[in-house]
């Protein structure tokens, strides 16, 4: 692992640090360092927000004991964690309002992600920020689910721009709301099924239920709950956020988990390095990974030495800076599990690609 810049990063070493405090034996919490002088607070807080970590920080201060950082940064984070609570209700609300409209119409769904995650692993709901909401339906219920929504007052795309997402993607954004929107992505599928050939059937059949207020609602069972999380985040590996690493590390030691059927699927779903990634990640920030040994798959040599090479310094980040697209797509690539997936999506995907390059995308979008 390359070696951490401390003193470059000081906001970031210090979110490391109180993170840590959060994560461990409140009678024994893992020391926290004096943050440097020269460390810049409204960073921190904005480092703080991206990350969708407030509440960990908050509790990891409280840890740490007073004194730590100055009051009106403390006060800053209690302001973030009401700020949460309350956008989290409202989407909640929302969740609630979609469900009752497609349940009324017959349409089968699942919430993916945030909504379930909060209800299913955390106690306030401070702890675990939102930002959309995430649905997954059957693709032949596609149609009838965008009436039902747009019935309901949703903002549903449409010509150009809903053709472009039903026939090259796996879902579609949606707008809600008024003064204060929001976003609602509608799954057919959880990812690209040239990359990640995830067998839909059995996600249905294996759906669990979790209570969202005072409405029963249906997610994935634990299993694929903790894959398709490793394959969010590996798919953002350009800009991870750890709120997402949170969720993963609050499954492995919360849920009761069947390891080796996570590991047989990871295989399935073409998914080895995004557990990969996941549990790199957590040793980075936290030191140690929840995830057993067995279940932390071995890289092929080169993978893993190409992408050894692109371990940055940055605390927070396992990978340097890959964010700009000519650096990103590379590092894609080495986020395959096996050669012939990638050569297979990249035949499916280099025509799009292309399309994007040349303009020729937003072209077919606006069309009517």
């Amino acid at each position: 692992m390359a070696p951490i810049a401390v003193e470059a990063y000081p906001e970031e070493c210090l979110l490391r640090d109180l993170l840590r405090a959060h994560d461990t034996d409140p009678a024994s919490p893992a020391p926290v360092r004096a943050p440097s002088r020269d460390i810049d607070w409204e960073k921190f807080l904005a480092v703080i927000r991206w990350h969708g970590v407030a509440y960990a920080a908050r509790h990891g201060l409280i840890r740490a004991g007073s004194g730590l950082v100055p009051e009106p940064v403390a006060q800053a984070l209690d302001r973030m964690l009401l700020e949460i609570r309350g956008v989290n209700v409202l989407l909640l609300d929302r969740l609630r309002r979609l469900a009752a409209h497609l349940e009324q119409a017959g349409i089968p769904f699942l919430a993916l992600k945030g909504p379930a995650l909060v209800s299913l692993l955390y106690r306030d709901p401070a702890e675990r920020p939102m930002g959309d909401l995430d649905l997954l339906i059957r693709r032949g219920d596609l149609g009838r689910a965008l009436e039902v929504l747009q019935g309901a007052g949703l903002r549903v795309p449409q010509g150009g721009e809903r053709r472009f997402w039903e026939s090259s993607y796996h879902h579609i954004a949606l707008g809600m709301g008024g003064d204060l929107p929001s976003l609602v992505e509608l799954h057919w599928d959880l990812e690209l099924r040239e990359r990640y050939p995830i067998p839909l059937e059995r996600v249905w059949a294996e759906a669990t239920t979790f209570q969202c207020a005072d409405r029963p609602l249906r997610t994935l069972g634990r299993v694929d709950q903790f894959v398709f999380g490793a394959i969010h985040l590996a798919r953002h590996f350009h800009a991870p956020r750890l709120v997402w690493l949170m969720d993963q590390r609050r499954m492995a030691r919360q849920w009761t988990l069947d390891w080796d059927e996570i590991a047989r699927r990871a295989v399935e779903y073409r998914a080895r390095t995004p557990l990969w990634f996941v549990s790199r990640y957590e040793e980075r920030i936290f030191g140690d990974s929840a995830l057993p040994a067995h279940v932390r798959p071995v890289l092929r040599p080169a993978q893993a030495l190409l992408l050894k090479a692109l371990e940055g310094a940055r605390p927070l980040e396992p990978l340097r800076d890959v964010a700009p697209e000519s650096r990103r797509i590379f590092a894609t690539l080495l986020f395959f599990d096996r050669l012939t997936d990638l050569v297979r999506f990249l035949v499916v995907h280099a025509g799009r690609k292309l399309a994007h390059w040349s303009g020729l995308e937003r072209l077919r979008r606006s069309r009517a």
